[in-house]
């Protein structure tokens, strides 16, 4: 019987296209990956250039560099003297339930009786922390201070001290209350200085979170200012002195310190591409990728040196920026994040951010402002026995010129009440709501807040008309 032809193999067409595919992509990928090697090499240079101009500027690069910027006095270190007063504090939970501000109990409103109660423990809290507050008030309010940050730890760095501040702080509005409520009306104003001197510690701290807590203690300033200053009756230089006190509030080279500082910090967040610390970062890409893919993927094109331009461009002019009066909240920095590239991670991630703290400092300029003017106005009131009926009155005796409104085109608003006064401005909704009153200071750190910035002088019976 004969045997059957051999068959020849079933050919596979899309093995061997498959085959012929695997070395015409590798040969691409290859091509691909040679030509990006100059592209990454001049971002790299360009990303160095950069980094070399801010070395000649005079202003740190790396975190090594950040830390030696942020010299130590050579004297007398305020900071030394204001955590050995946080280390002296007694803290009693039961007396503290019963206080405002520090504890459980409702701040009364502006102009209204305290209650026994909470008087009895301001009182008696007071007397147990006399040791700390003694601290703070033999401590020199010009005097250079320097932390114990290691900036070299980047956003990993132990900032307890500006836990112990917003506590001093508190500590130091009940004291002023305290004294009001006893009608030593100069205490008072020497308790509100002292925390303008708080404040005034960070003024070299380059962080933006530090810079934050130095206008959060700013705040509780003008909050104590606000609450007391419809009852004081200090004497016109004791308010002078006040007034010139919260100057420090407006430096504009605090908050351009800060920001360069936080451009070093910012720098050092790329690092992180591609490990657990960037789980919340690369936002807009799938979730499912690997860290070390998405940091691949970032590189192998450029973008990260791509972004790093772009971070450092962004914060050359908003540095730049903050050094002018009320430049820096003109940038649109919404309309800015929105229109960068999704690949530029991690600029998109730290834009808000930046906008948030930027809004609350523009925001506490603003109240700062309008706590000075009602400084003057109580002035006038002092010596004129009314007060007065346009804010120009005040000029040139009491003001140098009436405050411009940021976020509005004229001077800050004043409004005669039949029980008080209101000096206020728009706020950053940009709309009149006819001084709507803020309830705390936590109005001043909201970035979506509605309503006016407003500061409150009552009228006295007896005292004005």
């Amino acid at each position: 019987m004969a045997t059957p032809p051999a068959t020849a193999p079933t050919r596979r067409p899309w093995l061997s296209k498959l085959l012929l595919l695997i070395p015409i992509s590798l040969t691409a990928l290859y091509i691909i990956f040679v030509l990006l090697i100059p592209v990454r090499l001049y971002l790299i240079h360009r990303v160095a250039q950069e980094l070399d101009r801010i070395r000649a500027e005079g202003y740190p690069a790396t975190l090594e560099e950040l830390d030696r910027w942020h010299t130590i006095p050579e004297g007398p270190n305020a900071a030394h003297a204001y955590m050995n007063a946080y280390g002296a504090r007694v803290h009693d939970d039961a007396t503290v339930a019963n206080l405002p501000v520090l504890g459980d109990a409702e701040l009364p409103d502006i102009g209204a009786v305290t209650p026994e109660p909470v008087v009895a423990a301001i009182t008696e809290y007071l007397a147990a922390n006399q040791r700390p507050l003694a601290l703070m008030h033999q401590t020199d309010p010009n005097a250079p201070s320097r932390y114990g940050v290691d900036h070299t730890d980047g956003r990993g760095a132990s900032l307890l001290h500006l836990a112990a501040l917003r506590y001093l702080t508190r500590l130091l509005f009940l004291e002023a209350m305290s004294h009001k409520l006893e009608h030593q009306d100069e205490k008072a104003i020497e308790s509100i200085l002292q925390i303008v001197a708080l404040g005034k510690s960070l003024n070299r701290e380059p962080r933006l979170f530090a810079h934050l807590i130095r206008v959060t203690v700013f705040a509780g300033a003008l909050w104590s200012l606000e609450h007391n200053l419809s009852d004081l009756q200090a004497s016109d230089e004791s308010l002078d002195r006040l007034s010139n006190a919260l100057d420090s509030v407006n430096d504009n080279t605090v908050l351009a310190r800060a920001l360069t500082g936080e451009r070093i910090i910012g720098l050092a967040d790329f690092d992180d591409l591609g490990t657990d610390r960037s789980k919340n970062l690369l936002i807009d890409t799938p979730a499912q990728a690997p860290n070390w893919c998405k940091a691949l993927a970032w590189n192998l094109f450029g973008n990260y040196q791509r972004d790093q331009l772009t971070y450092l461009h962004l914060m050359r002019q908003m540095i730049d920026s903050a050094k002018q009066p009320h430049q820096l909240e003109r940038m649109d920095i919404a309309s800015i994040r929105e229109s960068m590239p999704r690949q530029f991670y991690r600029s998109r991630a730290l834009l808000p951010t930046y906008r948030t703290w930027i809004s609350t400092t523009q925001q506490i300029l603003t109240a700062t402002e309008l706590a000075q003017t009602a400084i003057a106005v109580k002035r006038y009131q002092a010596a004129h026995g009314d007060f007065p009926t346009t804010l120009d009155q005040l000029v040139p005796e009491y003001l140098d010129t009436v405050p411009i409104d940021p976020f509005a085109t004229q001077t800050v608003r004043y409004q005669h009440r039949e029980d008080r006064i209101v000096i206020y401005s728009v706020g950053p909704d940009r709309t009149d709501n006819d001084g709507i009153d803020r309830s705390d200071e936590r109005a001043l750190r909201s970035d979506e807040r509605l309503g006016d910035i407003t500061f409150t002088l009552l009228r006295r019976p007896g005292r004005d008309r």
